[in-house]
């Protein structure tokens, strides 16, 4: 008799679902969220045991009563979905989306965006004219290989003004290694940072890199990234920049480290604005356009 051995049935792992964790450390009024995921659908879990389910692309608003400030975080945790009805937890977050209202102002630990290992689009803007924002104090998003879109600054329209917005006056580094589909990259108005690292051509795929009015960045490389002509650009005081091409007005940056940046690209054909720095006077300029570069503001 020849014996069968029992077959055990292979248990199957339940899905999963990507995770986003914020704090909200002060707001008079309102903080608005908007996720997308690939299920469609996400949902927020609230400090005080509330909950809100929203469609990709829906702001969700949540009231923030006194009180509101440093001392006392409001933590939220966000996941991908499958609907609104039966809110099962599967699929991953594609899109993070901050909009402040009124002066409601967020922070978060940066670990947590390493949850979210397929964003693509990362959004932390301030309303137009509106105070100071309070923002992570580092930002490490190395390794998330499918961001393609970051911006974190004054405004959510597609071009960049230095009258917009308010002052960034936490925000110290962010860390970008790794994220080989990275083509736009706005980091703007901080009165602190430092350190931007991970640009190069074989970490990313920058198309337009806008690095404005960082008031205290004072040495940046930018490693062999070719930035090409903008389909559109319109001249105004060097404040706006659409597309193909590098914004670092308003920094910093002395003439040795204006020449850095220079040497460090590869051959291109885009705009270079370096207006307001006070090493436009004794730079070199000619070392870009012998790559073929127009540099406004030398």
């Amino acid at each position: 008799m020849i014996s069968v051995p029992s077959i055990k049935p292979v248990l199957t792992k339940s899905p999963s679902a990507d995770y986003y964790e914020g704090t909200i450390v002060q707001s008079s009024v309102t903080w608005r969220i908007r996720l997308s995921t690939s299920t469609g659908f996400y949902k927020i879990e609230w400090w005080d045991g509330t909950t809100s389910t929203a469609a990709n692309g829906s702001f969700v608003s949540k009231a923030v009563v006194a009180p509101y400030n440093n001392s006392t975080p409001k933590p939220f945790k966000v996941y991908s979905i499958d609907n609104t009805t039966n809110q099962r937890r599967i699929g991953y977050i594609t899109q993070i989306w901050h909009h402040r209202s009124g002066t409601s102002r967020s922070q978060t630990s940066t670990s947590n965006f390493r949850n979210c290992p397929r964003l693509q689009k990362l959004y932390m803007f301030s309303t137009l004219g509106v105070g100071q924002e309070i923002r992570p104090s580092t930002l490490d998003l190395s390794g998330l290989k499918e961001l393609t879109d970051l911006r974190i600054g004054a405004t959510d329209s597609g071009a960049y003004s230095v009258s917009n917005g308010g002052t960034n006056s936490t925000l110290t580094s962010v860390d970008v290694s790794g994220c080989s589909s990275l083509q736009y990259c706005y980091v703007s108005k901080s009165s602190a940072l430092t350190s931007i690292t991970g640009l190069n051509s074989a970490a990313n795929s920058l198309i337009i890199l806008v690095l404005n009015s960082n008031t205290s960045l004072s040495s940046l490389r930018i490693q062999n990234c070719t930035f090409n002509t903008p389909s559109t650009y319109t001249y105004g005081g060097y404040n706006y920049l659409y597309s193909g091409g590098a914004d670092i007005s308003y920094c910093a940056f002395n003439g040795a480290a204006l020449d850095q940046i220079y040497t460090d690209l590869a051959a291109g054909d885009g705009y270079l604005l370096v207006s307001n720095n006070t090493g436009t006077s004794t730079d070199n300029p000619s070392i870009a356009t012998a790559k073929g570069y127009t540099v406004l503001g030398s």
